[in-house]
């Protein structure tokens, strides 16, 4: 059984697939008031990279500044904490405590970011695998996140909180087409931090999900065997994937009663992977409904972000 106190951080250069991923939600009392972040460096080592630098903007079409498909080599990295590089732009730190730097030029006008982020609960390690596919998983549920973003050419102060994980490993498309995924870094009411994935089959089935809470930073409780109904799904070139969904289960215990809503401006694209073309959407969405925990009831509603990640495959040839 793997160690759930384990702290991995560091480049693991003997996995294929590995990614440091870090996000935010800016507060409302902000210069950015709503605004998200999506932030992760990623390698299929040897094969290629991808870098996304993404600002979601509230009811706005999401900003860009992402590189995508950059060849094998091009993101430095360190076997000691986060320490990963492309130019100038880096994720530095060991949990608790991190800082980054991107810029970009973006029709002209600079686009820039600098923050802080320090841990605000414990960290947790996972080991995921199904068939050949196997996943390890470094996550902190939420940071506080404060410094500045320059939005065409604009400086502005922010802050608020995120969610990083550190995960390599590799994904085979015969045993797992995938997963959804969403955070909750803190509830409106009784600042809890929810970190939530359903695994996707290839036949579309779910073969693995979780629901994960603490409300004090030490103590954390699950839902492992909750129902999954989508209310409602999107397409993107044809690829469908969940936009509204309920996740409901009762145990002793503990009763779950939640819906995730994604907003209308996500950031949507279907790419070339080295291993399968891949259908990702992800950005802002929301959290709604209730939760009871040994005897006490949970408001949980709250800002979130979220990713569907699904493998196309391709139709045989008649």
């Amino acid at each position: 059984m793997e160690d759930i106190h384990r702290i991995d951080e560091g480049a693991h250069m003997d996995e294929v697939i590995e990614w440091w991923y870090f996000n935010a939600i800016f507060d409302q009392d902000c210069d950015l008031p709503g605004w998200s972040l999506i932030q992760p460096f990623t390698l299929a080592r040897g094969l290629m990279e991808n870098i996304h630098f993404v600002l979601i903007p509230p009811g706005k079409p999401v900003i860009d500044l992402s590189w995508h498909g950059l060849p094998a080599g091009s993101i430095e990295t360190s076997e000691k904490g986060v320490d990963v590089r492309f130019g100038k732009n880096f994720i530095r730190g060991k949990y608790p405590r991190w800082s980054t730097h991107m810029e970009r030029e973006w029709e002209g006008k600079e686009y820039s970011l600098d923050l802080e982020y320090q841990s605000q609960v414990d960290s947790q390690f996972r080991i995921y695998q199904a068939g050949n596919s196997r996943l390890n998983h470094f996550a902190v549920f939420r940071y506080g996140v404060e410094g500045t973003v320059t939005v065409a050419g604009k400086k502005h102060k922010v802050k608020g909180v995120g969610y990083h994980e550190h995960m390599f490993g590799l994904i085979d498309p015969a045993s797992s087409r995938g997963w959804i995924w969403y955070c909750v870094p803190r509830t409106q009411n009784g600042g809890l931090a929810i970190n939530l994935a359903l695994g996707v089959a290839p036949d579309d089935s779910i073969f693995h999900k979780f629901f994960y809470f603490t409300e004090d930073g030490k103590n954390y409780g699950e839902f492992v065997d909750f129902s999954f109904e989508i209310e409602e799904e999107r397409e993107l070139e044809g690829n469908r994937y969940p936009h509204r969904f309920r996740l409901r289960e009762k145990k002793k215990g503990g009763k779950l009663d939640v819906r995730i809503i994604r907003e209308e401006n996500p950031f949507a694209r279907v790419h070339q992977s080295p291993f399968a073309k891949i259908a990702f959407v992800s950005g802002s969405a929301r959290m709604e409904g209730k939760m009871t925990w040994k005897g006490k009831t949970y408001d949980l509603a709250g800002p979130s972000l979220g990713s569907a990640f699904l493998i196309v495959y391709e139709q045989p040839k008649e």
